[in-house]
């Protein structure tokens, strides 16, 4: 406990310090450009190398980052997750008058919701007061924002503050869906930045669809598949993991497990829970096969698929660290087996059989099931007999999408390029 508190202490005086370190350096005069990046380094890092020396590069999250020491970026900002002392009491009683008297059957809905509101204007409401601030202080010395995101609430406080101040914001694709805007409130016609760089000609064609102006969308290319055309040395999979040159690589991507009851494209924790079980049953039956699993980095129980493992006693499986790099299990594997994401497209630059899981009924996020495009498993009694078919027929398995990935994806590792030279040229 006390190494924690003084780990905190440690982190409160470097967010600090970077803050105080931006301010100083912002008063000095400077012809160049400040450019405000929002939230995690990889999702820009080809950008900001390539822009590195071109402009001032700042980035901004609610954790302190490491500016100090890092060569991609001129300044940190740590925007913190502290309420801000304000007293918002006045304004609390008179919404809670508004619904004190709310009753259905006898059942008061202020009292249901009464923790609720208190945790929004005790805490939530005073974090966002800080943010608001803060961003009001520094958005003198900024001149443009790119984020990965104009919905989340971060993002839409640095984005409409800027925008006030007639401040360019650009948006940077980040995942891949063809669900309808419903699932996504605030998209259709709601589009706060002022272009979004998109991955190609599908993801252009569906949010034109949805309402946005076709003149605000610009097809780049994605950053990740950037990445993956670079030549580099790789892990060995089978070398790290002692995998037999024999055994048929399985790699499951899961997607995170929040035990969301109420969205109809998620798997509860039950039906996670039950697709680990199948899955360990059949692959514990097919010794000719190896089974690795990497987490979704914001699974909510990461250590489920271990404790189911441990129970079944397969030593034919590997449950990989969240953080364990992706590149090399899509590049080395055999099969590919999700539910159903972006991370299907990852893989089909790899050119390998894909499968999609759906056991549950629930609603695909993406199209390629609908389209044809994978291998589509929806009876967990055929699951077996498509796994040795779709690596024994993997021309096949690949065939079904090999046709339809260029109009997915913009895919010529220049879309780090065309991101920079836009913002520049507009700038």
């Amino acid at each position: 406990l006390l190494n924690n508190n003084i780990k905190t202490h440690l982190f409160n005086i470097l967010g600090i310090s970077q803050n105080i370190y931006f301010k100083i350096m912002s008063l000095k005069k400077n012809k160049k450009k400040n450019i405000l990046f929002v939230g995690g380094k990889s999702a820009y890092l080809p950008i900001l190398k390539y822009l590195k020396g071109k402009v001032k590069i700042t980035r901004c999250g609610i954790n302190p980052g490491q500016a100090f020491f890092n060569y991609d970026q001129n300044y940190y900002l740590t925007l913190g997750n502290k309420s801000k002392l304000k007293d918002l009491n006045l304004i609390k009683s008179k919404i809670i008058n508004n619904i004190s008297s709310i009753k259905y059957k006898e059942y008061s809905f202020y009292k249901i919701i009464s923790p609720n509101l208190d945790y929004l204007f005790d805490n939530y409401f005073k974090i966002l007061i800080r943010w608001i601030d803060t961003i009001y202080k520094i958005e003198p010395y900024l001149d443009t924002v790119v984020t990965t995101n104009d919905t989340m609430t971060l993002e839409q406080i640095i984005i409409k503050i800027l925008k006030k101040h007639k401040k360019k914001s650009y948006v940077i694709q980040h995942g891949y869906t063809n669900l309808n805007e419903n699932f996504f409130p605030l998209i259709k016609n709601k589009m706060l930045a002022d272009k979004m760089f998109v991955w190609g000609y599908v993801s252009k064609e569906w949010m034109i669809k949805e309402g946005l102006k076709e003149e605000n969308l610009i097809i780049t290319g994605s950053i990740k598949f950037d990445e993956y055309l670079k030549k580099e040395k790789f892990i060995d999979i089978r070398k790290e993991f002692n995998i037999s040159k024999n055994k048929k690589i399985i790699f499951y991507i899961p997607e995170p497990n929040k035990d969301l009851k109420i969205v109809r494209c998620i798997l509860s924790n039950k039906e996670t829970t039950e697709l680990y079980r199948t899955l360990f049953d059949i692959i514990k039956g097919l010794k000719e096969y190896f089974l690795i699993i990497k987490p979704h980095p914001s699974d909510n129980y990461i250590e489920l698929p271990r404790k189911i493992l441990d129970e079944k006693e397969i030593n034919n499986c590997k449950i990989l660290d969240k953080r364990f790099p992706l590149k090399p299990l899509l590049q080395q594997s055999d099969l590919i087996i999700t539910l159903g994401s972006t991370v299907t497209l990852e893989a089909m630059f790899f050119k390998k059989p894909i499968m999609m899981l759906n056991f549950f009924k629930k609603e695909q996020i993406v199209p390629f099931a609908e389209r044809k495009m994978c291998i589509y498993v929806k009876d967990k009694r055929m699951l077996k007999k498509e796994i040795i078919n779709s690596i024994k027929n993997k021309d096949k398995a690949v065939n079904m999408y090999i046709k339809h990935f260029k109009s997915y994806v913009l895919n010529d590792g220049k879309a780090y390029k065309r991101i920079s030279d836009f913002i520049l040229k507009e700038n």
